[in-house]
């Protein structure tokens, strides 16, 4: 397709995907946004790519201004927001990506939470991993989560319940050390 067409911007960004090597990902999903840069979806992959390979900063370039643009480039844009240290910028980011998604995902969860814990907003870290629980029941991680909330808010033996609670539904040894 890129043969007939090489200012196809849809073929070079699936070129992207089945590439074989990280630098050759890049440069196709490069093209691909400067082929059409209004184009979300070619933003959004190349946003993805760059935190995926720890580059949150050079993400962030490409998110910042699009971030209403669409679902992805949004959750994109928090996730660079909280990888290059705006915590407090990052939060309300998530909290809109969760008002537009109709399933969120636990990973868009898992940003928010993360984003308040570093910010050292331990109680909405908290609530946010007790809404988390019940919607993701297989994601026994939700019950550490809730459980650093809670030791970071001085709640210990809080903690240690629902770390018991987690356990109960099968909640691995390995995982109870990160609490």
């Amino acid at each position: 397709a890129l043969a007939a067409n090489p200012d196809d911007s849809y073929a070079t960004l699936r070129l992207g995907d089945v590439s074989q090597t990280d630098a050759d990902r890049e440069a196709l999903y490069r093209r691909a946004l400067l082929l059409a840069p209004r184009w979300a979806f070619a933003r959004a992959h190349l946003a993805e790519f760059l935190l995926e390979a720890g580059r949150a900063a050079e993400a962030l370039e490409f998110t910042e201004g699009h971030e209403n643009d669409s679902f992805d480039v949004l959750a994109a844009h928090g996730r660079a927001l909280l990888d290059t240290g705006h915590c407090d910028e990052a939060i309300p980011v998530f909290e809109q990506a969760l008002s537009w998604s109709s399933q969120p995902s636990s990973s868009l969860y898992y940003w928010k939470w993360a984003a308040q814990e570093d910010c050292g907003q331990h109680e909405a870290a908290l609530a946010t991993a007790q809404a988390a629980t019940p919607l993701f029941p297989k994601n026994l991680l939700w019950h550490v989560r809730a459980a650093i909330s809670l030791r970071h808010l001085g709640k210990l033996d809080e903690a240690e319940r629902v770390i018991e609670a987690g356990k109960a539904k099968g909640l691995g040894q390995e995982h109870v050390l990160e609490a």
